[in-house]
């Protein structure tokens, strides 16, 4: 698994106090970054979801040296997967079911890395606004 940061300009509070909210088209992901502002990144359109507690998820392999701050210590920022197995497996599915389907190659596979769960999307993309 290949991992990048892919936003940067907000790092994950250790106690982010997240929040998920979805429906049928539509995912929105609220927390708390490092100086305790409210985030909402909203992913739509989406194709999955899942969330695994971070006791039964291999951690280590979210730490990635991008994400390692001047004083060593390990910062959360959404990550994006560059080469998704999960992806791979939507396709394979999908073309059973409709092989002329092309809307899974717009797809990116995002993680959040909270405190107590990992959240994982894929979805085309996000859009990010400060909650007040």
């Amino acid at each position: 698994m290949t991992l990048k940061i892919a936003l940067d300009s907000v790092v994950i509070h250790e106690t982010p106090l997240e929040e998920i909210h979805f429906d049928t088209n539509t995912i929105a992901v609220t927390f708390d970054d490092a100086d305790e502002k409210r985030w909402k990144l909203t992913f739509k359109p989406y194709q999955a979801i899942q969330t695994t507690t971070i006791d039964c998820y291999p951690f280590s392999n979210l730490v990635i040296d991008e994400a390692i701050d001047e004083n060593g210590y390990f910062q959360r920022y959404l990550l994006e997967v560059t080469d998704s197995q999960w992806i791979k497996a939507l396709q394979d599915e999908l073309r059973l079911i409709d092989p002329h389907a092309t809307f899974l190659e717009k797809a990116h596979h995002y993680i959040f890395p909270f405190q107590d769960i990992v959240v994982e999307i894929i979805a085309w993309g996000y859009q990010l606004e400060e909650v007040y």
